[in-house]
C-alpha cells in the first residue's frame, strides 16, 4: 500500500512538471488534461493512505471539491471563475472542519497563535486589497472566499501548534499554508495577468499542499 501511494504521489508531482512544460510550450489542452489527471491522482492517493477516521472524511471532501474547482478553473470566463470560487470555498470549509477535529486549544501557545494568525490575516487581506479594484461583481464572493481561506489556514496552523510534534499535525499545518500560498498565486494570475513565473511557484505549492493534507490522514488523531 505504501509503495502504491508513493508511486501515485510521484505521478502527481510529475504531472505538475508536465503541466508547467505544457504551459511554456503553449499546449493548453494538454495542460488541462494533465491538471485533471494530477488532481484525480490526489483522490487516489488519499484513498490509499487514509486511516479511516472522521478527520479523513473532511479532507477527502475537500479534495473532491478541489478537483471540481480545478475543472471549473480550466475555463477562462468570469462565470467559470465564479463556479471555481464556489468549489474551492467548499474545499476550504471542509479543510477547516478537518482542522477543528485536530485542535487541542489548551496546548496552543497564545503568543505563537497570535503571530501565526496575524501572518495569515495579513497575507489574505493584502492579496484581497491588491486585486480589489479588478474584482467588479466578484467583490462580495471574493471577500467571503478570502475569509474562508484565512479561516482554513488559521485553523490548520492552530492544529499544528497544538501538537507540532505529531506528523499528521505538521502535515496539516504545512498543507494549509501551501494552500494559502497557491491561492495568492491564482488570484494574481486571474486579476493581474497570467504568467509562467506565478505558475512556477503557485502550481507546485498547490499540489504539494494537497499532498500534505492527503498524507495527514494516514495518522490517527493524538
Amino acid at each position: 500500500m505504501k509503495g502504491a501511494a508513493g508511486a501515485v504521489a510521484a505521478g502527481v508531482l510529475a504531472g505538475v512538471a508536465l503541466q508547467l512544460a505544457a504551459r511554456w510550450r503553449g499546449h493548453r489542452r494538454l495542460e488541462a488534461a494533465l491538471k485533471l489527471g494530477s488532481s484525480a491522482g490526489l483522490l487516489v492517493f488519499v484513498a490509499l493512505v487514509d486511516c479511516g477516521q472522521s478527520y479523513g472524511r473532511w479532507i477527502e471532501a475537500g479534495l473532491v471539491a478541489s478537483f471540481v474547482g480545478d475543472a471549473f478553473l480550466i475555463g477562462r470566463s468570469r462565470q467559470w471563475l465564479g463556479l471555481g470560487l464556489a468549489a474551492f470555498l467548499a474545499a476550504h470549509l471542509a479543510t477547516f472542519g478537518a482542522a477543528l477535529d485536530r485542535i487541542a486549544i489548551e496546548r496552543v501557545s497564545p503568543p505563537a497563535f497570535t503571530l501565526l494568525v496575524a501572518a495569515v490575516v495579513f497575507v489574505g487581506a493584502a492579496t484581497f486589497l491588491r486585486v480589489r479594484p479588478r474584482l467588479g461583481t466578484l467583490l462580495l464572493p471574493a471577500a467571503i472566499y478570502t475569509l474562508a481561506l484565512c479561516s482554513m489556514a488559521g485553523a490548520a496552523a492552530t492544529a499544528f501548534l497544538s501538537e507540532w510534534w505529531a506528523a499528521g499535525h505538521w502535515l496539516l499545518g504545512l498543507g494549509g499554508a501551501l494552500f494559502l500560498a497557491s491561492d495568492v498565486a491564482v488570484a494574481l494570475q486571474r486579476f493581474e495577468g497570467d504568467s509562467l513565473r506565478l505558475r512556477l511557484w503557485g502550481l507546485p505549492a498547490y499540489y504539494a499542499g494537497q499532498l500534505c493534507l492527503a498524507a495527514s490522514t494516514a495518522w490517527p488523531g493524538q
